[in-house]
């Protein structure tokens, strides 16, 4: 569930000028939510083709294995009222909607997340029938709005539904089952009805509706919810983790203070969403919306969200997120809900400063950072980014541009990315799909011709996991998974068809690592010990003990294969308190001697407060709001670390006291858009910091010294491609570079004007060096990179010295000189 909201949710956005309550979902026309596509991302929160502005935020981890995230999600092209806010939820997609037939096609709406839904289309037009069950897929009308993600876990086609109408057996589920290319599964058996308010609250057409009942995650355990409903909107009272065996592993509980929620767990974590009411007119008729005004958890800064209404018509939008600690973010609107401009405070004093501005055009959008550098994002008719291209005052500089699917079968799929400069193309990345959306080939090509290709292959069992790689050079890589899950048991890597290295793993009943085996066998099983000479293998055995610590590990023994038989080379204990937290780590040798004791204590936000190392000595630190590190005192010295905080969260100094009354202390300087400028060191010397157009350090100015000299300066050039082209050392020498696609260099050019020239193979390993002298190093290499031989010659191309390895798995076991002697 988590794979397919964190790869963007791909969604169908519902307004409220064009809905009615008793929607006809055969008419709607389905677009991409405002956090859908990266591309398209600026600042981390405005959608450059919509102008929507969005968030995302953890407000909650439990401190668990399988941990439970709480996700809050804002949209605000989004008008579907969530159980914390309207336009905003929470990352669990916890509804689907009955059958709605229409002229062609049955059509259905399945949550991506609470607040956002995905159209399905039925290929049948009839009624369910004999079967008692229809297949849905999401609607082609979606799919084809493009998404740059390259795997099949993330396609949409591969998300399908099963809706049935009768069971024939106490087995069925009834009536959802939802599965995704990752191979999640999800069964939606709780029904509500969705009548009037409702209905026009949550933006779904009126009937029976299902909530989300279980989840099958990808590595076999199991979530469960139950719901209870504010002012009519379902919200998940109790979420329930279970291992592969149904044992418990963490849970989360919901309760309601009125109209507000606190979600909460039983190690005393937990977040509560503060509501108010706002009201608008629409069709006629006032309609009071909650909006999420207030966020409080107990592991993070609080935040406060103000909203406004642009007018009577229209739905109120977060406009400023205020956090705890004076950090304030400001989006401003135009009269079509777009953002026109960002701000948000920066430095000691909370400056309020305008970081971006946006302009919106035909199919182009304009968007200027604080410092001048501006990007156009040039967009085609379906909202798929087609260019986005960066300037430098009036002139463009680099131009990427994306090239998307348009056949049946993989329209909207990204089929080439090509990055061009005003002197021509770059570099193309071209990609080649499977029917399940996996990429099979990625073939690079560049300015010159030159082309490298990786193969890709892939499980055919739901989960679309990668199975086999082969890389530019034969290099090739093949997986294996438990049955039934995503859980990787092999890692095979081959050099001329044979196994050469091998990773293998074991898992227990909660999906955890159990067994790791490292060895050089060439048998696919862990028993068969064949042309092994070392063998490395970690042993995890978990706390079985019901609580926070259930199922972490408890031991962890490291052992060898010594003359045929593995040996104990050493092994770990930890310990944990009642809320999770590792309090004691015991490191013991293979005799059960104790070597090493770590302590630690913690706050209620899971913060180290304490820590003894292994050698005695104990460190105590405080924290802000923020959980940054605030004081760092080592008992033991006396030496304690003060460390200073603007309202952005950036390190800006730190003072150091010492026991006889020193005080030392460091400043860093940054600019409007939170890059460091300068930073002054206790001695009171200060290093400057210049930027090119792509954000990398181009200038390093060395503090002030004594003497004619004065400051030093070192310059580093980069390329559109943001690779290194040329260095100036403090002495002014001028080094320059000649780069491949992959960044590796093939000339140099040095202070004094020799060359020398450097070549490497499709794979991309270095096969020679051609030296300012004439003379040259050449080298012959195995598929994994690795030098079987390393041969010097001089300017007549005469052998002087040659070095022949041989390897065995990982490491290399014999080395003959030129001379014969062989080590």
């Amino acid at each position: 569930m988590r794979l397919f909201f964190a790869f963007l949710l791909l969604t169908t956005a519902i307004f409220a000028n064009s809905v009615e309550f008793d929607l006809n979902l055969e008419t709607e026309l389905p677009t991409l939510a405002s956090e859908a596509e990266p591309l398209a991302t600026v600042a981390g929160s405005v959608n450059a083709i919509s102008g929507a502005y969005f968030y995302q935020e953890t407000d909650l981890v439990t401190p668990t294995i399988e941990p439970i995230v709480l996700t809050r999600s804002y949209d605000s092209m989004g008008e579907i009222q969530g159980s914390i806010g309207f336009g905003v939820g929470l990352q669990f997609p916890i509804l689907a909607t009955g059958c709605q037939k229409g002229k062609y096609h049955a059509y259905a709406y399945v949550s991506a997340r609470e607040g956002q839904h995905i159209l399905m289309r039925s290929g049948h037009k009839e009624s369910i029938g004999e079967s008692h069950k229809r297949c849905f897929g999401v609607d082609p009308r979606l799919q084809k709005k493009g998404c740059s993600s390259l795997s099949g876990k993330a396609n949409l086609k591969n998300f399908r539904g099963t809706l049935r109408k009768k069971a024939y057996n106490a087995k069925d589920k009834l009536p959802w089952e939802v599965t995704q290319g990752d191979g999640t599964k999800r069964r939606y058996c709780q029904a509500f009805e969705a009548e009037g308010e409702r209905a026009k609250e949550l933006r779904i057409q009126k009937g029976t509706c299902y909530l989300l009942s279980e989840e099958i995650k990808p590595n076999g355990n199991r979530i469960k919810f139950t719901y209870d409903y504010v002012w009519g909107i379902p919200f998940i009272k109790t979420l329930e983790t279970f291992n592969r065996t149904g044992k418990l592993i963490n849970r989360l509980d919901c309760n309601r203070f009125g109209k507000d929620l606190r979600y909460h767990t039983p190690t005393g974590d937990y977040v509560h969403y503060v509501t108010q009411s706002l009201e608008y007119r629409r069709d006629h008729e006032s309609i009071t919306g909650r909006h999420l005004k207030f966020i409080a958890p107990s592991q993070k800064p609080e935040s406060t969200i103000n909203s406004y209404k642009p007018s009577q018509k229209k739905p109120a939008r977060a406009y400023a997120i205020h956090k705890q600690g004076g950090f304030e973010q400001i989006a401003d609107y135009d009269d079509k809900g777009r953002v026109t401009q960002l701000t948000h405070t920066v430095g000691l004093n909370g400056e309020k400063v305008r970081t971006h501005t946006f302009n919106y055009g035909d199919n182009l959008t304009y968007v200027k950072d604080a410092l001048g550098h501006r990007v156009n994002y040039v967009y085609d008719d379906e909202k798929r980014v087609t260019k986005i291209v960066r300037h430098n005052g009036k002139k463009w500089f680099r131009s990427d541009e994306f090239q998307w699917g348009e056949d049946p079968w993989n329209e909207g799929w990204l089929k080439e990315k090509c990055v061009r400069t005003p002197s021509g193309v770059e570099y193309t990345k071209r990609y080649a799909y499977d029917k399940r959306g996996n990429v099979t080939k990625e073939t690079l090509i560049d300015k010159e011709g030159s082309t490298y290709v990786t193969h890709f292959e892939y499980t055919d069992d739901g989960f679309n996991s990668v199975s086999r790689t082969i890389r530019p050079g034969g290099l090739e890589h093949r997986y294996s998974y438990l049955p039934g899950t995503n859980l990787k048991t092999h890692e095979l890597e081959f050099l001329n068809g044979q196994i050469h290295r091998r990773k293998l793993f074991s898992y227990d009943d909660n999906a955890q690592v159990s067994e790791m085996i490292e060895d050089d066998g060439n048998g696919l099983e862990p028993e068969d010990l064949s042309d092994v000479t070392y063998r490395r293998v970690q042993k995890i055995f978990a706390v079985e003990k019901e609580g926070a610590a259930f199922g972490k590990p408890q031991r962890v023994e490291s052992l060898a294969l010594q003359d045929g038989a593995l040996v104990l080379l050493n092994f770990t204990e930890y310990i944990y308190d009642d809320k999770g937290n590792n309090t004691e780590i015991k490191v013991f040798d293979s005799r059960g001697a104790l070597q090493t004791l770590t302590l630690k204590s913690y706050d209620h936000r899971h913060r180290v407060t304490s820590m003894t190392d292994p050698y005695g000595v104990t460190t105590v630190y405080e924290y802000n709001h923020q959980n940054n590190k605030t004081l760092e005192t080592c008992l033991a010295s006396g030496i304690s670390i003060q460390y200073h905080y603007d309202v952005a969260n950036h390190l800006i100094g730190t003072t150091t006291r010492y026991p006889d009354g020193d005080i030392r202390e460091t400043r860093i300087e940054y600019d409007i858009m939170g890059k460091k400028i300068a930073e002054t060191d206790a001695y009171g010397n200060t290093t400057t910091y210049g930027y090119d157009l792509f954000d990398n350090v181009s200038q390093v100015i060395a503090p002030e010294t004594e003497g004619p000299e004065g400051l030093k300066k070192v310059e580093t050039v980069y390329n559109v491609l943001n690779q290194v082209i040329a260095d100036i050392d403090a002495n002014g020498n001028l080094t320059r570079y000649e780069r491949n696609i992959f960044g590796e260099i093939t000339k140099k050019i040095l202070p004094d004007g020799t060359v020398e020239t450097l070549t490497y193979a499709p794979s991309g390993h270095l096969e020679s060096v051609h030296y300012a002298d004439s003379s040259k190093t050449r080298y012959q290499r195995d598929a994994a990179g690795r030098p079987t031989e390393k041969a010097f010659y001089d300017e007549n191309d005469t052998l002087l010295s040659q070095e022949n390895y041989v390897y065995k798995g990982e490491h290399l076991i014999q080395k003959t000189e030129l001379s014969g002697l062989t080590t």
